[in-house]
């Protein structure tokens, strides 16, 4: 459903079906310009975490009911 990256200069907290989700926050980002599926937010303070828990949060939970519904991307269109 979800992964958590670290890297040098961010964090991320990227979603396999991220271009399903129906709530757009604008914080979500391809993680490279060929993506299809996963979104990611990123993520470079501690200060961003804090500030945008509900959005993390509400993110988090659209996640889980898209994996509870059985909603799969379909790759062909690409």
């Amino acid at each position: 459903m979800a992964l958590i990256a670290t890297m040098k200069d961010y964090c991320s907290l990227g979603f396999f079906k991220g271009t399903l989700f129906q709530k757009e926050h604008g914080l979500l980002t391809a993680p490279r310009k060929n993506s299809h599926a996963v979104r990611q937010l990123r993520f470079a303070t501690l200060d961003e975490i804090i500030q945008n828990e509900t959005i993390i949060r509400s993110t988090v939970q659209e996640t889980i009911e898209i994996e509870k519904s059985g909603l799969k991307i379909d790759f062909k269109e690409k």
